[in-house]
């Protein structure tokens, strides 16, 4: 799951108002396995994008933000990259383990079905 937030904060006003200031807030939130690509821009290191699909109208959507620093989208980037490497691993031993557990029932099945005493 990826979660980008950004801290809420509490500005003092002249008046002596607290009011919430909204760039601290959350922005998006999609789980992994909804996200298909991510990168950042070639031309602007501090711009990055990711790709993901709606899970109520199953729409691929473009988010695309900008941050501060080229570092923090930089590092965003490479986060999400790496949550991908490890969901494929997962998937993969997943998918082994599966195939291992259908592999073991199919010779007993057959060791059974034999006949053999």
């Amino acid at each position: 799951k990826v979660i980008l937030k950004k801290k809420k904060k509490l500005l003092l006003l002249q008046k002596k108002e607290w009011t919430w200031d909204e760039s601290k807030m959350l922005v998006m939130q999609d789980p992994i396995y909804r996200i298909f690509y991510v990168s950042h821009d070639s031309q602007d290191l501090k711009i990055f994008s990711y790709i993901a699909r709606d899970g109520a109208s199953n729409i691929f959507r473009c988010n695309v933000f900008k941050s501060k620093k080229k570092s923090q989208a930089m590092r965003i980037v490479r986060t999400v990259g790496q949550a991908f490497e490890v969901c494929h691993k997962l998937s993969l031993q997943h998918t082994q383990q599966n195939a291992d557990g259908q592999e073991d029932g199919e010779s007993e099945r057959n060791s059974s079905s034999s006949g053999d005493p």
